[in-house]
């Protein structure tokens, strides 16, 4: 009977320790259902206009997000996918860089109340354009385009004293049209 019950206190401990082991990389995980993203574009874009796309971050969670807004585009932060009408592919041009460029700094981490949204701009034609062909547009043929983005962050805001999501999350695809005039259906 001794080594019975014995037998079962070591089983008991082992089940115990592996389980705990296992909670623990569960725990060391980013809650990445924390924040959820998604891509809000105008139904239709006049050809060679300035237009910008919105960026919608939401706060899923019961308690505030620290989230690292740098966002450099050149260094897949935000990092798109945009498809033209034939399925090109849109690439990513670095002629604008600069005017995105700066390091981490405190001010990039902002909190985000739970349940809550933070909103960021981008004017996508100032930095993506199609290729094909040898030939090249920046939403200037007509038609469907596809979107979508995803956020992908490694800055923990540590040395600052935050604890930032980190992780990638992505958005749902959108479509939208490009038309040579507004009047058109």
């Amino acid at each position: 009977m001794k080594k019975i019950f014995s037998g079962l206190i070591i089983f008991l401990f082992i089940f115990l320790w592996i389980s705990n082991l296992l909670a623990f990389g569960e725990r060391i995980k980013p809650s990445l259902g924390a924040l959820a993203i998604e891509v809000s574009v105008p139904e239709k874009v006049k050809i060679a206009s300035h237009w910008k796309c919105k960026v919608i971050f939401k706060n899923q969670s019961k308690s505030t997000l620290v989230l690292h807004k740098r966002f450099l585009l050149y260094q897949d932060d935000l990092k798109f996918e945009v498809y033209d009408p034939k399925g090109v592919k849109a690439k990513f041009v670095v002629e604008n860089v600069l005017e995105n460029f700066h390091g981490t700094l405190k001010s990039n981490f902002i909190e985000i109340a739970p349940y809550q949204t933070y909103s960021y701009e981008v004017e996508l034609s100032k930095f993506y354009s199609f290729f094909k062909d040898n030939i090249s547009h920046r939403f200037e043929v007509p038609g469907d385009y596809r979107l979508k983005v995803a956020f992908i962050n490694y800055e923990t805001g540590e040395k600052y004293g935050y604890k930032a999501w980190i992780g990638t999350v992505e958005s749902k695809e959108v479509t939208f049209n490009v038309v040579s005039n507004f009047n058109s259906k």
